[in-house]
């Protein structure tokens, strides 16, 4: 049966994939999160960041999702995509009916010890991809790009999934976004 979301698990040492479900293990030393609001500047504590187009060949205009340790979440639909670093990111796009679970391993904000990491997952309708007007659900085969970065908090790391080329931590460089193969292969059974 078709699921209706796609669902990401981050967590960045432990990499692996089960569904539509992507686990990843996020050690942090400095467990840093602060933004609560919708929307607000989440970029700048510890945070997770998915980009995601459904055009496997052109990703000039793509959805970004940043999420922190405390769930906020800043959506946005972006245009412009390319080498060069998105020029064009709308604020005004919501995404609809997103939904986000953490869960963390240390004493959030407090720096004077030493914290193990975090764990964000996030749930995301396919419907919220109608707006560019292709397929709802992905079919077998079917291919998206999408870019999964971490920021940085306090003492934290940069993480890339699909290198960007860059000197210093930039995630907003489009063609340069991984690949997510969609299969109806039931994986691990």
């Amino acid at each position: 049966q078709r699921r209706c979301c796609m669902c990401i698990l981050f967590t960045p040492v432990r990499r692996e994939r089960i569904g539509q479900q992507l686990i990843d293990e996020c050690l942090d030393p400095f467990l840093d999160a602060e933004i609560t609001a919708h929307d607000g500047p989440v970029f700048q504590e510890d945070a997770v960041e998915f980009f995601v187009t459904p055009h496997a060949t052109d990703v000039s205009i793509y959805y970004g999702y940043e999420m922190n340790i405390k769930g906020a979440l800043l959506d946005y639909i972006a245009f412009g995509g390319g080498r060069e670093w998105t020029p064009n990111i709308q604020f005004a796009w919501q995404s609809e009916d997103v939904k986000i679970a953490t869960t963390y391993d240390g004493t959030l904000n407090d720096h004077s010890d030493t914290d193990r990491g975090w764990v964000l997952e996030i749930a995301i309708p396919h419907d919220d991809f109608r707006h560019l007007g292709e397929q709802i659900l992905p079919q077998d085969s079917d291919i998206w790009r999408a870019g999964l970065n971490r920021n940085a908090g306090h003492g934290g790391q940069f993480g890339l999934w699909s290198n960007t080329l860059t000197a210093k931590p930039s995630f907003h460089h489009a063609a340069y976004f991984g690949e997510l193969t969609f299969s109806d292969v039931v994986v691990g059974r």
